[in-house]
């Protein structure tokens, strides 16, 4: 994940889990997400596995041009890579891990925009049926007019299934043994004030 607005969502969504391999929904609280929000869209699986937009954040929606809660999530996809987006969804059920969709882009106003797409599961009363994720730019040109800086246009350019190894590094982990000593008193040579010069210091 590139953009630290992934690594943040990605990390709460970590934590959320608990001792689960999968957090459900109810653990997510929009509250929780601050200004993050509004870069953060959440996924509902129907019965057939194909996901819909169940809530859109505002910067998004700026992006694409409107609200697209209540759309399919293949809608702005070809043929050949909503397959793939499928093909993906299927394995999350499956496996319980998300993924991170590179994309490249073509705005109204003729530029060229990369984003990356973090999307991660979340499960429901009895399996995974839902997602959360989130839409941020990760290069390209930027326009300051928000009309001409609407997608018209996007492709897949990679796909990365999150392993169990992203989810272990950010587990809590006991780093005090990597702390130095405090200095003991005689060690501290002479006071200036409240300032303190250390044996072996320069």
């Amino acid at each position: 994940m590139k953009h630290k607005i992934s690594r943040e969502l990605f990390e709460y969504w970590n934590r959320r889990r608990g001792e689960n391999n999968v957090p459900e929904r109810a653990a997510i609280e929009p509250y929780d997400l601050g200004r993050k929000l509004v870069d953060t869209f959440l996924i509902q699986l129907d019965k057939s596995g194909e996901p819909f937009f169940r809530f859109c954040g505002s910067n998004i929606a700026n992006r694409y041009g409107r609200d697209l809660t209540g759309d399919s999530f293949l809608l702005a996809w070809s043929i050949d890579e909503r397959r793939e987006i499928e093909v993906n969804f299927s394995q999350m059920v499956q496996t319980g891990l998300g993924f991170v969709v590179g994309v490249a882009a073509e705005t109204a106003g003729g530029g060229m925009i990369n984003y990356e797409l973090t999307i991660l599961p979340l499960r429901g009363e009895t399996n995974i049926d839902q997602a959360i994720g989130a839409l941020v730019r990760i290069g390209g040109h930027e326009e300051t007019n928000r009309v001409r800086d609407r997608i018209v246009a996007q492709t897949l350019r990679t796909v990365r299934v999150l392993e169990e190894r992203d989810k272990a590094f950010l587990q809590p982990r006991d780093i005090t043994h990597r702390l130095p000593p405090l200095p003991r008193a005689s060690h501290i040579r002479k006071h200036y004030g409240h300032l303190a010069v250390l044996n072996g210091g320069k």
